[in-house]
């Protein structure tokens, strides 16, 4: 639910495990059902982050993901690769320098590297950042490194230092903050971790824990965890009523949307379900939807966008994406081929909101209330828009 937003910019980090180059959820079945557990998990700071992360994300290439099976926190996209194609890329990290290059470019996928004059591939310390997600209704988000850091940043000087210190040690690959996480959930932020496993928490215990997961919605209105053959299951935090989440279909789903007792789905066929016929958006096959409680938008295949209930402007219309946000609001920000942003209003009156969007390339993008955050091509974080949270310095 929509609720002002208060107190002082902070921002809490903490070390959440090693890399391992092992994804997908072994073992399970269409028919699985999620295995749900309670009780409390601490967590320290030492949790196995460090060399061995980097040393092993040189043994993923096996498992890399396409662009199409990566996800946002409130842009989903499908596949289950989504949990760790951020992380694709980390493959090359220890055979980069055999690979030619533009003197000048540069690149994150384990660590950052840049060009050298001589055009070859020259590693430095900076650890990438491979996830990023954002609260919907709150200026808050949260990132994790591929070393397994997690950051939390944002208004609430006291929510961020606990959803950090009560995630579970895990090496997580894919967060995704609740539309209000300031509500008292056990889900205020939920992760997938290398494993294709995946756990909800809060502020305070408890913890709640899942089998292998393809994608997992949380709002305001309870959770759903979609399964490795696409099987939904959603658990209300109220009962039946208003705020009881409601299923568009049974799928299968490749992700799902939850803004608060809305739900949007991505059909393992590229189809989207929507809760409302407003939102319904133009036939095709999509390989990404991003909504908020005024506007959807989603990418076909051919890279293309198209948005309900108010169209895409013609300019945007026209051209090719590789990745979109939607906030609360309705405005759209969206990374061109090129790997530039820009942004629209989509008609919501909040054009003025974003700005001019930073003329930095970026490879992920989230929508926040009021802002967007976003990952650079060189694996850094930045914030845009109105009263943008400022990521940690060595983020």
């Amino acid at each position: 639910m929509l609720r002002g937003w208060w107190g002082a910019a902070s921002f809490f980090v903490v070390a959440c495990g090693g890399k391992s180059a092992h994804l997908g959820a072994a073992g399970a079945t269409a028919a699985d059902e999620p295995r749900e557990s309670g009780g409390a998990s601490g967590f320290t700071a030492a949790s196995g982050a460090g060399s061995k992360a980097l040393a092993g994300a040189s043994n993923s290439a096996a498992n890399g993901g396409s662009a199409s099976g990566s996800a946002g926190s409130n842009a989903a996209r499908g596949g289950a690769a989504n949990a760790g194609a951020a992380n694709a890329g980390a493959a090359n990290a220890g055979g980069a320098a055999l690979e030619a290059c533009t003197p000048g470019a540069v690149r994150c996928k384990a660590v950052r590297e840049r060009c050298d004059e001589s055009g070859s591939w020259v590693r430095e310390s900076f650890v990438c950042a491979v996830d990023i997600t954002a609260a919907q209704e709150e200026q808050a988000a949260c990132a994790v490194k591929s070393d397994g850091k997690m950051a939390c940043f944002g208004d609430f000087v006291n929510l961020m230092p606990a959803l950090v210190g009560n995630a579970p040690p895990r090496s997580w690959v894919k967060l995704i903050l609740a539309d209000d996480p300031i509500d008292p959930l056990d889900h205020q932020l939920c992760g997938i971790d290398q494993a294709g496993e995946s756990a909800c928490w809060g502020s305070k215990p408890p913890l709640r824990t899942f089998g292998p997961t393809r994608y997992i919605a949380h709002g305001s209105g309870g959770l759903c965890v979609v399964m490795p053959g696409g099987e939904p299951f959603c658990y209300s935090d109220f009962g039946s009523g208003v705020m009881e989440p409601k299923l568009p279909s049974q799928g299968p789903f490749q992700a799902l949307l939850m803004q608060n007792d809305l739900l949007f789905g991505l059909r393992v066929d590229g189809t989207v379900d929507v809760p409302e016929p407003s939102y319904s958006l133009p036939a095709g096959v999509y390989t990404q939807i991003s909504a908020g409680s005024y506007a959807l938008c989603g990418l076909r295949q051919d890279r293309t966008l198209a948005c309900a209930p108010r169209a895409a402007p013609p300019a945007l219309a026209s051209q090719h994406f590789i990745e979109l946000a939607v906030n609360y609001w309705g405005c759209l920000c969206a990374i061109r081929e090129d790997q530039s942003v820009v942004c629209d209003g989509l008609g919501s009156g909040y054009d003025s909101t974003y700005g001019t969007p930073p003329s930095d390339k970026f490879t992920r993008l989230v929508a926040s209330q009021f802002f967007m955050c976003g990952i650079r091509v060189d694996g850094s974080l930045e914030c845009f828009g109105e009263a943008p949270p400022r990521p940690p310095a060595d983020w």
